[in-house]
Order: structure tokens, then sequence, then C-alpha cells
């Protein structure tokens, strides 16, 4: 609220009433209407929370009331309420008198990504009838009690779509927040299945490819999933300080003719100028390939600009309280709470090591399979494994959850 007497009294009662409240100067009003509304960084917050409602009240002068009315029917969608008043009575009884909703328990539910060998998958349209009816999703259902996931999952696809699923393997586990629940989603990669799919429950089914999707709406949920599940298996590392610059750009022309989508550019003892030199060789080779390039965050800051992509060392993802500005970000980590860091900060995915020996970091104690299942065991991000990995080691890798494998020098032999 911008400074006032009815300003400071609807605050003073706000805070009497446990709510959070502030003051501010007529000339930082701008600024804080901007900050207020950048409502994706406050709905991703918001969600964190476990509370029932989130409900914040504005006051505002009229000149900008139909300038920021149409916020409030976007912060509904992202599971919060804002309104805005021009007096503070209203916004008192809206505040404190509203009648505030019971706290709903998390449903668990087990969520099946059908992946044909082309690529393809399969959604499945909610019918009439049920919440979000009409939107597209990725099947599934509630897991009952005394079930596991992987239970429910088996059971829920054979009643949906009337086939058996053969093979399949635990990925990511996500949070959302629906207006009618709240629902922990445990998804699984389902590659091989027995029977013909069809909607025992007269859904619509459609096979999509995730990069040109022609199906909609999407439910609110599935957004952060498609994006992760278009990261590849493999996550290559340079090693240019081992096998030489002249042999890695030549690996490198292979690799990614032969399909790398995701590579790291890890240097570090390489001056800038040195550096500025190599990224101008790399670029052509992949770019027009549509490789997926990151640096290194221990590498020069003027390089830091030329990439759209940004790995963070463990060190820097500790250090920082907010998402870096590229368009992909992703961290180092070596226990749960760097993890759970990187989940915080909002990267799109981790790398976890080392899982095995490693040359790289001889004296480290690998954390073996095993522990690397615990630590990413309902982890929202996809997880690399790193240190020690060979290709022949990706189904297993992936059996324990992992999204895939990260290699430095077994990613150029």
């Amino acid at each position: 609220a911008v400074n006032s007497d009815y300003a400071r009294d609807i605050t003073d009662i706000c805070k009497q009433q446990g709510y959070s409240a502030m003051l501010i100067d007529e000339r930082d009003r701008e600024y804080m209407l901007n900050e207020v509304l950048d409502l994706y960084k406050l709905a991703n917050f918001f969600r964190t929370l476990n509370v029932a409602e989130i409900r914040m009240a504005i006051i505002c002068q009229p000149q900008y009331l139909e300038k920021i009315r149409y916020f409030e029917k976007k912060t509904h969608d992202r599971g919060m309420k804002i309104k805005f008043f021009l007096d503070s009575d209203s916004a008192k009884r809206w505040l404190l008198y509203a009648p505030v909703p019971y706290m709903q328990r998390t449903i668990n539910v087990a969520v099946a990504v059908i992946q044909r060998k082309d690529g393809y998958i399969l959604f499945t349209e909610r019918p009439a009838g049920k919440a979000c009816a009409g939107e597209w999703e990725f099947p599934g259902g509630k897991v009952e009690a005394g079930e596991t996931p992987r239970e429910a999952l088996n059971r829920e696809i054979e009643e949906e779509l009337a086939i058996h699923i053969t093979q399949a393997r635990p990925w990511i586990t996500l949070p959302h927040n629906y207006p009618h629940a709240s629902v922990l989603l445990h998804f699984f990669i389902v590659t091989d299945w027995t029977g013909t799919e069809h909607g025992r429950e007269g859904q619509q089914l459609s096979w999509q490819k995730l990069s040109e999707l022609t199906i909609s709406p999407l439910l609110a949920a599935n957004a952060p999933v498609i994006r992760a599940l278009q990261l590849p298996d493999i996550y290559a590392i340079s090693c240019i300080s081992e096998i030489g610059e002249e042999e890695f750009l030549h690996r490198l022309a292979g690799r990614v003719e032969s399909g790398l989508k995701l590579l790291q550019l890890r240097e570090k003892s390489l001056s800038n100028c040195q550096l500025h030199r190599l990224v101008d060789q790399i670029l052509p080779i992949t770019v027009p390939a549509g490789v997926n390039l990151l640096i290194n965050s221990d590498m020069p800051f003027q390089q830091q600009k030329r990439f759209s992509g940004l790995h963070l060392t463990s060190r820097h993802l500790m250090m920082l309280d907010h998402r870096p500005e590229f368009d992909t970000v992703a961290a180092s980590c070596h226990n749960k709470e760097e993890l759970q860091q990187a989940v915080e900060l909002g990267v799109d995915f981790a790398v976890l090591s080392p899982v095995m020996k490693t040359l790289s970091h001889p004296e480290a104690t690998p954390l073996g399979i095993n522990k690397m299942a615990e630590i990413i065991t309902d982890c929202p991000i996809p997880v690399y494994a790193l240190g020690g990995m060979t290709i022949d080691q990706l189904d297993e890798i992936q059996s324990h959850g992992a999204h895939g494998i990260a290699m430095l020098r077994n990613a150029w032999l």
C-alpha cells in the first residue's frame, strides 16, 4: 500500500491478524507494482508453502485499476488470489472475513509417460464430468490405499487404456496444486506394453511429438514435464585438456552427427583468449544441429554471455538465491542438500556425482547406484548420473530413477 493514513490503517490491521504488509513511498509505486505483479516468481514461491490459500489485497488509486485488473484472473490460474481495491474497508473485509478453504490433503497419483520407439508420447483427453474436462494429460490415476505408485500405474493404465505395462522405470515426482486438489505426481517412463491402446472411459487418445504438439489445452502440471522429457539421455562434457583441441573438434563433429544434443563446455585451464577462439570453432558445429550448449560457471564471464545455457558448479549453486538468466540452467550436486538447493533455485536439471569411481576425483568416495537412487527419490527435476559412467550402464542407471548419464572422457571414446 502506498504510504497514507488509510494504508497505515490497513497494514496495522493485517499485521495484527498475522498477515504480512508493507508501506511504500509514492515514488516507489511503479517499481513495487512491477515487483508484486511478477506473478510467475510469486506463484512458484507460494507453491512451496504448505498452506490452504494465498490471498493478497492491493489497494490502488482509480487511475491504476483498469491497467492491473486483468492480473486477478491470472493469479487464480497460478494457485493464489490477488484482488485490487480502491479503499481499505473493502480490502479488509475480503482479507479478514472471506471464508478460507480447508487444507486439502495431498493425493498421490501414478502417471505414465508412454513412449513409442519413434519417440512419440501418448496423451489422453480428460472426459466430460471430471475436473479439468477437455484438457489433455499423461494417462494415470490415484494411488489407492495399500498400493505403491508402481502398482497403481499398472492398474490405472489397464483400466484406462486396456494395455498391460511390461517395462517402466521411475522418473520425476512433481507436486502440483489445482483449485480442486493438491497432487503428488509420480511419473514413470513406459517403453513396452502388450495390447492395443484405446480409451475405455470414452476419452480421446493422441500420439504426439513433444517438439510439435498439436493438442490443446494441456493440463497445467504438464508444462515443466514436457520440457524435461525433451532432455536427451546423454549429457556430454568436454575434455579438451586431455585429448587436445584439434582432436576434440573432430570427435565433436562425429558425436553431433550421431545425435549428440546436450553438451557442457568445461575447460577451466584455458585463458579467455583461448576460450574465445575455441567457442568460435564449436558454435558452427553445434548450433546448426540444435545442440544445447552450456558453459561451466567457473569459466570467464565474458564467454558465458555467448551461451544460452549455464552449468553451475556446486559452489556457485550454494551461493545463489535466484536462478541465473539463461534459457537452460543445470547444476552439479553431490548430496541431498545440494540437490534440494537446485530444485529451489528452479534449475532445469541436475548432475549427481560421483556415482562410481572416477579419474577426475580419485579421492572422492563414490555414492554407488543405490545411494544415488536414495538421493534422487521424489526429486521433481531430471537428474543425470556422473562419475565412471559408460553407455552400457544407461539402462541400469535409468531403472533407478535417473534421467540419464553424464560423461566426460567416455563421451569421446
